[in-house]
């Protein structure tokens, strides 16, 4: 055949086999029988290549030229109005009681202030981690400690039953609005050698603080838990009212008052900082720095 004849497009992608009895494809040279019609080398080039009837290697190229151009041209166009208002993705419920229930957790178990969620700080390391994350309010965080509160509380009751021996820790303290409580800590060991240390109860304290009165609301507290058998030695400072708690006591326990406070005490006699006229020279001084 002469090359006037070759006027459709496919023979840009085929040529002819030596004895022109075949022609051979230049993408994947594949030979066809030649039957005088282009019909075969089309469905060669459709079937095999995936290109349209017709569209040669040369124009192929040219559409995509035309569609990386259609795409850049997209991509530096400026945005538009409609896009900055698009709603954003909601961030799932699930996952929102999730994370709560975690925060919750560290607050609980690291006994940290519950406005620990309402600090600048947190608020900006969740906003980092967790854009879409509502971060729980004090209210939040108190409702979660309630709700968890029964859970945790059966999982004490259940260790202490198991535990043979049991500790007490005991200390008043005034908060910052001068309210006064009593902390009651018990230590054990689980049946797994674990040791536990829950503040079995922060009681209250509305009236006076007399021996008799704190005796009596440690022993209430020692009575709810079921523990009074279980009890070894009682830890506590060396206040005449606390140490009033002995009178509570067993035949096995042991009253053990605080050995720092012990310490500071015997300090203070040494030094005569408890005495305002003391005629120690160190204590002449310490008084004399704090004026």
């Amino acid at each position: 055949m002469s090359e006037k004849r070759k006027r459709s497009a496919v023979w840009e992608s085929f040529h002819f086999s030596p004895k022109k009895s075949h022609v051979i494809c230049n993408l994947c040279d594949a030979k066809i029988v030649y039957g005088r019609s282009t019909s075969s080398m089309n469905k060669h080039l459709i079937g095999v290549h995936k290109r349209e009837s017709g569209n040669t290697g040369k124009e192929q190229k040219q559409t995509q030229n035309k569609d990386l151009e259609a795409a850049s041209t997209s991509s530096n166009s400026q945005a538009r109005i409609t896009d900055c208002f698009k709603r954003r993705t909601i961030f799932p419920q699930s996952r929102q009681v999730k994370i709560t229930n975690l925060i919750t957790n560290v607050v609980s178990e690291n006994a940290l202030p519950l406005h620990f969620t309402e600090s600048a700080s947190f608020k900006k390391l969740m906003n980092y981690l967790e854009p879409d994350y509502r971060v729980p309010c004090y209210e939040t965080i108190v409702q979660n400690l309630k709700r968890d509160e029964k859970e945790i509380k059966d999982m004490v009751i259940a260790e202490l039953k198991e535990a043979t021996h049991v500790s007490l820790t005991t200390d008043a303290w005034t908060s910052n609005s001068n309210a006064s409580y009593l902390a009651l800590t018990a230590s054990y060991l689980t049946t797994q050698w674990a040791i536990r240390s829950p503040v079995l109860d922060t009681i209250f304290l509305e009236e006076r603080h007399t021996g008799d009165y704190l005796a009596s609301e440690i022993k209430s507290s020692i009575l709810n838990w079921h523990i009074y058998e279980k009890i070894v030695a009682i830890v506590h400072d060396n206040g005449s009212n606390i140490r009033h708690v002995a009178s509570l006591r067993n035949d096995q326990w042991v009253d053990v008052p605080c050995a720092a406070h012990t310490l500071q005490l015997c300090v203070n006699a040494a030094t005569g900082l408890n005495t305002a006229d003391s005629t120690n020279p160190v204590a002449k001084c310490i008084h004399a720095l704090a004026d």
